[in-house]
């Protein structure tokens, strides 16, 4: 029974290691995000968790390219104000990301690094805002943004850093945002396909 073990752990390792031998990588994952977001001159920084799907085409054993869905969901922020100080604006948001992803890899041994840019559609989605005494309800927010990454795998398992980042967005007639979120993610990969030779 050991040595059937054994066996299926070195298989599942060789699996593993050689992703790239693969034609197509699917992951998913789930992490925390500390959000930034600007609003006219209130600024603040708000806790969150993040989850994302994604599949990619492995080019090469250095290069893949594919396509991810995530979403980041903030906790109930309290806002300063930059110009006095003071505080009043409060909301909980919703963000998800439809991303076009490059990534290059470092090395194919069974610990190896990645870097990666995604560009894409972010659809923004405030949910409920005060201020001060005053409540707004916005519609969804559209941008086009982009999001540099950094990742380590260990066999299946794989751990990324990745920075997502707005530019200025109107929010009606009033409001003007800026967004970034900084996200930590644990994905789980699973290879399929084997590459013709």
């Amino acid at each position: 029974m050991k040595r059937l073990i054994t066996l299926l752990m070195a298989l599942f390792l060789s699996y593993a290691v050689f992703a790239q031998d693969k034609l197509l990588t699917f992951n998913v994952g789930y992490g925390l995000s500390s959000m930034s977001t600007k609003i006219n001159e209130y600024k603040g920084f708000d806790p969150g968790t993040c989850g994302n799907i994604g599949l990619y085409y492995n080019h090469s054993p250095k290069w893949s390219f594919g396509a991810e869905m995530s979403y980041s969901f903030a906790f109930v922020g309290n806002y300063v104000d930059t110009n006095n100080g003071g505080s009043g604006l409060t909301f909980i948001s919703y963000f998800s990301h439809y991303l076009l992803k490059t990534r290059y890899f470092l090395g194919r041994k069974k610990v190896k690094t990645h870097v990666g840019l995604g560009v894409g559609y972010f659809d923004m989605r405030p949910a409920v805002v005060r201020v001060e005494d005053n409540f707004y309800n916005h519609h969804p927010i559209s941008a086009i943004g982009f999001v540099p990454e950094f990742g380590l795998h260990i066999y299946f398992f794989e751990l990324t850093v990745l920075y997502s980042m707005a530019p200025n967005t109107v929010i009606g007639e009033d409001f003007n945002m800026s967004y970034s979120n900084f996200q930590i993610r644990a994905n789980f990969n699973i290879n399929f396909i084997k590459k013709k030779k």
